[in-house]
């Protein structure tokens, strides 16, 4: 398979791996400059660049849902990283959404209340760092 992709700007799919035949890359029969003939925005990106892109189309902001929503994610599917400290729990979906992102899940105590909060980003994102964006977006909501 190749390494590179023939990509639309801003669009979250692949339109085609690239074929490389004499120094050319192809999409069926097509090159990049013949594709752009009809949509300018057609790219040839490396996959990794691809990913990297994505991860900044669908990546999210910290949000508050219900009890109900987080206790429905923590039971769907097993839970990825599983983590508590500095009173905030929090789990990852093992279902990613594309390559490495996934929905993050996370629970904080305030007072006598349980909150629940999600938003989407790297599976990899320790917990820490998911703890202090829960306390990040609690900070302005304050």
């Amino acid at each position: 398979m190749s390494d590179y992709v023939f990509w639309r700007t801003g669009s979250k799919y692949i339109k085609a791996y690239a074929i490389l035949q004499d120094g050319v890359y192809y999409c069926g029969n097509k090159t990049l400059e013949e594709l752009r003939a009809t949509d300018p925005e057609i790219q040839l990106i490396t996959e990794s660049e691809y990913f990297d892109k994505m991860y900044e189309l669908v990546k999210t902001n910290v949000s508050e849902i219900t009890a109900e929503r987080y206790f429905d994610m923590l039971e769907i599917l097993p839970p990825v990283a599983w983590s508590s400290s500095g009173g905030v729990e929090s789990f990852k979906m093992s279902e990613r959404l594309i390559g490495n992102i996934t929905d993050i899940y996370a629970k904080k105590r305030i007072g006598l209340t349980d909150r629940y909060f999600t938003f989407i980003d790297k599976i990899t994102l320790p917990h820490t760092e998911i703890r202090d964006r829960v306390n990040q977006f609690i900070q302005t909501l304050e």
